[in-house]
């Protein structure tokens, strides 16, 4: 009984070592102010849009005009011809491509799974 008992004091004791360090650095030592963060690229891009649009009291941009303005970036560092904003960000192209293929895969998955289960 006498073990357990210094057992426990000891644990108190460390932790009471613990908690002295803690509240010792609770005050850490204080840095210089830092700058924000500057942006670049197509973020600095996307950010001088938002800005111009709400100056300019237009709305603001959509998900799918940040979509298609990071993907002319890359395609203009790549030296690719940029895509119009009526193309829907490349993806109708994708979709055209896969064409009924798509629904028939998924049809197929449906009916064997739907017969493995019955």
């Amino acid at each position: 009984v006498g073990d357990g008992g210094g057992g426990d004091g000891g644990s108190r004791g460390l932790a009471g070592g613990r908690r002295r360090s803690p509240s010792s650095s609770a005050s850490p030592p204080k840095r210089p102010a830092r700058e924000p963060v500057q942006k670049v690229g197509v973020y600095l891009e996307i950010e001088n849009e938002d800005k111009r649009r709400a100056a300019a009291g237009e709305p603001p941009l959509s998900r799918a005009d940040i979509d298609l303005m990071m993907r002319n970036f890359f395609r203009r560092q790549k030296g690719e011809p940029e895509l119009a904003s009526g193309t829907n960000a490349g993806w109708d192209v994708v979709d055209s491509m896969k064409g009924k293929g798509k629904g028939g895969k998924g049809g197929g998955k449906g009916c064997k799974g739907g017969g493995k289960f019955k």
